[in-house]
């Protein structure tokens, strides 16, 4: 666990400790010897009570709003941090409220109820940073290490490598480090420096044998030589004549979340989840977010092309015969090997990283004469096809980003709750007209206003021109029109879009879409809005596939999607 997991959480701003220095201003207890927490949010059924009847009608239920209490205990508030807890707790506003042990989701929430404390007082000297630097600081500025460092396992069983150039990358100080092998739940085991599970590959560690529980790997680091500095430094000044007051003591605080569901910080784990979030071991599983390596989940491939990749060896008699085959088995994008073993007096086909035989026929393909060893690479990728994982609770609404070119002859968006399952046409899009938003005065009009479209407004309207040189009493109009739209299965609306602010992500601050206020639904000709649901395994996921109304895949235009994971 990390340092702070069920004792540190941040709202808006403010945390309740520095990840860095340590320094703490409160801490959440527990109420007992136990902690407390709701799983979910409340639920309202919804019931119609018929005169004369027993019982209800039962027409489904709905989540209502989330409580969330928390015990906190301060044991040193200087009054000007007593004063920074009454203004932050004191806000009327919605702000982001994050916990320590899960930083991959927050809640928005404000305070319920005003916060009663329970504290005494003490009175201690001021103690604040000076202003005046001073000679007597010390500063490593290089060290050297030498070869003969000890490195040694407490058993005979294990023998242990050690490269000395990657450990001080981690652990640069001189001194004996432990690391011990011991038990991470009933199951598994692992290797834990201090409490924290670790992967001594990282440390430049390595050894051959079996490891037993509590077998421990020691290092012992020296230093040879040191380039030490002096410089100036800034110390603490205690002021005994000056006193300041500290609080000591408890309290609860009340958040009410009126969405009732977290949602995600990121979309996938960060490179540096271990660096910047300690406990993730912990965290990372159970968030469901997938790693790094399979960042681009979401994209979308333009044209539906079939290519063989690698024959090995050469001069095998490998062939498609039959495409439409090949593509209904597979249904995704990706590289797929076939290979040929031999395994005893028998002979048989595997399919990629499935671990039973198949009959190549079946992926409509033949080989004529295959040796022991042989493989066959085959790359395919299918047109119009998003590929989305979503790793949250429940079910989770997104956002499609359609430019105005990809919406001429029509759009089917068809979805598939996971690879390999068939496409359902969710909704029919008839071919869309694009709409103005606005119109604004043209400062300079230049040219023949006619032919470069400019408007006149006349009667409340705006009409086109048929001015062929610019009348200077008049005031003339630029057309602005949507750039594209967003179809919004959370709120069910299709909305004009007039700007994308870099990449339009959720996940990025400095990113946006900016509605227009133009709706399109009218153009829906059949269909709902849907979800996307929740997927269970990480090397699952869902496809969206999006095709115009002669079924074939959208070739053009700039296509996005965007969705957040919600947790309860």
């Amino acid at each position: 666990m990390g340092n702070f997991d069920f004792t540190g959480f941040q709202f808006g701003d403010w945390k309740s400790h520095d990840k860095k220095t340590g320094a703490v201003t409160v801490l959440r207890v527990s109420s007992g010897d136990r902690y407390n927490e709701t799983l979910h949010p409340e639920v309202r059924d919804k019931v119609v009570e018929v005169p004369g009847m027993d019982g209800s009608y039962y027409f489904g239920s709905d989540y209502g709003s989330k409580q969330i209490d928390i015990d906190i205990a301060f044991d040193h508030l200087t009054e000007e941090q007593f004063r920074t807890i009454r203004k932050v707790f004191g806000s009327r506003e919605i702000q982001k409220l994050i916990f320590d042990e899960t930083p991959y989701k927050y809640y928005l929430a404000k305070i319920a109820n005003p916060i009663e404390l329970s504290f005494v007082c003490f009175d201690e000297p001021v103690k604040t940073i000076g202003t005046t630097r001073v000679e007597g600081g010390l500063r490593v500025v290089d060290r050297e290490f030498t070869q003969d460092n000890n490195f040694y396992a407490s058993t005979d069983a294990l023998e242990v490598s050690f490269d000395m150039s990657v450990f001080i990358t981690q652990l640069s100080e001189d001194g004996i480090y432990e690391f011990i092998y011991k038990s991470i739940d009933e199951e598994t085991f692992g290797w834990f420096y201090y409490d924290e599970l670790v992967d001594l590959s990282n440390y430049g560690i390595s050894y051959t044998g079996e490891a037993q529980e509590n077998d421990i790997i020691t290092i012992e680091l020296f230093t040879v030589l040191a380039d030490i500095t002096r410089e100036d430094i800034t110390p603490y000044v205690i002021d005994y004549n000056h006193i300041q007051r500290v609080y000591k003591g408890e309290g609860k605080i009340n958040f009410i979340c009126y969405f009732p569901f977290a949602k995600s910080n990121f979309k996938v784990l960060p490179d540096s989840a271990h660096e910047f979030y300690q406990g993730s071991e912990d965290w990372a599983f159970s968030s469901g977010i997938i790693s790094q390596d399979l960042r681009d989940l979401y994209r979308i491939d333009i044209g539906d092309t079939i290519t063989s990749v690698s024959v090995s060896p050469t001069g095998q008699g490998f062939n498609i015969t039959d495409e439409e085959v090949f593509k209904n088995r597979v249904r995704h994008t990706g590289v797929f090997k076939f290979t040929f073993l031999e395994e005893g007096d028998e002979h048989n086909w595997y399919y990629t990283e499935n671990s039973y035989p198949i009959n190549l026929a079946d992926f409509g393909i033949t080989c004529i004469s295959p040796v022991s060893n042989s493989t066959f690479n085959v790359q395919y990728t299918e047109a119009g096809l998003i590929n989305v994982y979503n790793a949250g609770d429940l079910p989770t609404g997104f956002c499609l980003y359609l430019s105005q070119n990809s919406l001429n002859d029509g759009l089917k968006i068809l979805y598939t709750p996971y690879i390999g399952a068939d496409f359902i046409t969710k909704m029919v899009i008839n071919p869309i007209t694009i709409k103005p938003y606005q119109y604004v005065v043209i400062d300079n009009p230049t040219g023949n206003p006619k032919t470069k479209g400019y408007y006149e407004l006349i009667n409340k309207k705006y009409i086109l021109t048929n001015d062929t040189t610019v009348n200077l009493n008049k005031n003339y109009y630029e057309q602005l029109t949507d750039i594209g739209i967003l179809i919004d299965s959370n709120i069910g609306l299709i909305q004009g879009v007039k700007e994308i602010k870099n990449s339009g992500d959720l996940y990025d601050s400095n990113s946006s879409i900016i509605t227009s206020g133009t709706i399109y639904n009218e153009y829906i000709d059949s269909g709902v809005f849907f979800k996307l649901e929740q997927n269970q395994l990480y090397n699952d996921g869902a496809q969206i596939k999006l095709v115009n109304l002669h079924d074939q895949p959208i070739a053009s235009g700039d296509i996005r999607i965007f969705y957040q994971y919600l947790y309860f």
